[in-house]
């Protein structure tokens, strides 16, 4: 295992080992969370949105159910199996985080709320370089990052041991927004937004683009 992929096989192998949790979890959590509304409000009508780390597909439900056309991408095989029961008209794809590429121009939204808190800093930067460019005029991401500091593995105290985790201060993710080209239609940090923990949100859109 290369020092590159650590971070993804090891979380991968995380999630793997206690799917089954992590799907009750979810299952009971409450939804939609006020940031997934007010994304929605900000997506062009009827627009094709794309839930990066959708997991068993909660959000991506409502999201169809709003008018949305929406597809999905996890990297647990477990998760995106649950996703097709719920939400069977969601195009879905299993993808690792750190080789996926989107298609330039393809998404009206991407909705991407606490995968990438998974990803090194480094590989924070290219996503948001790739949202960026996969998103359509007019089109909106939703972004939720956990609060704090550092990076590590999870142990056995967390819920789903040996996940890989950085934590951001506002202020930092902010900056990565405001060199890349970005135009922020919201940042907050809230508590228990759906789920436990304190998370840093942003909305945002291309910046140049009327929404």
């Amino acid at each position: 295992m290369s020092d590159s992929t650590s971070w993804s096989n090891r979380t991968l192998t995380a999630y793997a080992l206690h799917a089954p949790a992590a799907i009750a979890s979810w299952s009971r959590a409450a939804r939609p969370s006020p940031w997934l509304r007010k994304f929605a409000s900000l997506c062009p009508d009827r627009g094709l949105v794309l839930d990066y780390g959708c997991g068993i597909g909660t959000d991506l439900l409502w999201l169809k159910a709003q008018g949305f056309e929406v597809a999905g991408m996890d990297g647990t095989p477990a998760f995106l199996k649950r996703a097709a029961r719920r939400c069977p008209k969601a195009n879905l794809h299993e993808v690792r985080f750190e080789s996926v590429q989107l298609p330039d121009s393809s998404y009206d939204g991407i909705w991407c709320r606490a995968s990438l808190l998974h990803v090194p800093p480094e590989e924070l930067g290219r996503h948001l370089w790739m949202f960026r460019t996969a998103l359509r005029p007019g089109g909106i991401l939703g972004l939720t990052l956990a609060w704090g500091r550092g990076a590590s593995f999870t142990d056995d105290s967390d819920w789903i041991p040996g996940r890989y985790v950085v934590a951001y201060q506002k202020a930092q993710v902010l900056a990565w927004f405001s060199r890349g080209g970005w135009e922020l239609h919201g940042a907050t940090v809230v508590s228990h937004d759906g789920r436990d923990g304190r998370w840093v949100q942003i909305l945002a859109s291309p910046a140049g683009v009327v929404v």
